[in-house]
């Protein structure tokens, strides 16, 4: 699977060669022969502290550069997106107000005070919580996974709403995109289950029917008898042959009328 990681502001990203074939470093009788050591780069990295020029003056050192040398540095110096603001007394004071017209049950209310207070402020973990909730209870899923994907924008190392993004944009109809998240998720983490299954009931809804049995056979190798998978395969399989035996009665009732034209 593909592995993520959170940058900070002053972290630094270096890619490179591993630094064999590229080397020619002496042996202890003076012997110059090619570098075979695939942790030589990285170490030469870890002894420099980071800083490009220690890295080429250090690799230098080290033996005779035999082929192009080429270095990529990545500094992250953004400010950091921060998921705990402390809100201000009058803005904490909204927040409550629209918490209780949500209690209440009086959705378009809350929603109105967290609007009108909050749009263009600092993130806030509760209001984005409650928007949430409200979304969901007015089973307006379009608006919530539009919130979830600001969110994953700004956090996309959080593969958790991954998830919950699927899931809305499948409750809303908006299968393509669904899928494409899906499958982002399922690069993060191809042995998840849930994730495949989830991933072939999109499929299945497109009229995919073998792309969603792909996802399903991926994750029959994982557990071999998943009664969830096993019952989705099948279910997906009496699908096929009933859409082939429409499509062989739509050709013989074709050919019919063919030949009565005839």
């Amino acid at each position: 699977g593909i592995q993520t990681f959170k940058l900070g502001k002053g972290d630094r990203v270096i890619l490179g060669s591993d630094g064999r074939d590229d080397i020619m470093i002496k042996d202890a009788s003076g012997k110059e022969e090619m570098n075979y050591d695939e942790t030589l780069f990285l170490k030469t990295v870890e002894k420099s502290g980071g800083d490009l020029q220690n890295i080429i003056e250090n690799i230098r050192n080290t033996g005779r550069i035999k082929d192009d040398l080429s270095l990529l540095v990545i500094d992250y110096n953004a400010s950091d997106f921060k998921l705990h603001n402390e809100m201000k007394s009058d803005e904490s004071s909204e927040y409550y107000k629209a918490l209780e017209k949500y209690n209440e049950k009086k959705y378009d209310e809350s929603l109105s005070i967290l609007r009108k207070t909050f749009n263009g402020k600092p993130f806030y973990s509760e209001v984005y919580n409650l928007f949430l909730n409200i979304y969901t209870a007015q089973k307006d899923y379009l608006r919530k996974s539009n919130i979830l994907m600001n969110y994953f924008s700004l956090a996309p190392n959080d593969s958790s709403v991954i998830t919950d993004i699927v899931i809305s944009l499948k409750s809303c109809g908006q299968y393509d995109l669904a899928a494409d998240y899906g499958e982002a998720l399922r690069l993060r983490n191809p042995y998840d289950i849930n994730t495949l299954i989830l991933l072939s009931e999109i499929y299945r809804t497109k009229g995919l029917h073998y792309v969603a049995l792909r996802r399903l056979e991926d994750a029959l190798k994982i557990s071999p008898e998943n009664p969830d998978v096993v019952s989705h395969i099948s279910a997906i399989q009496n699908e096929i042959e009933k859409n082939l035996s429409k499509k062989d009665k739509e050709i013989e009732t074709q050919e019919v009328n063919i030949s009565f034209e005839y």
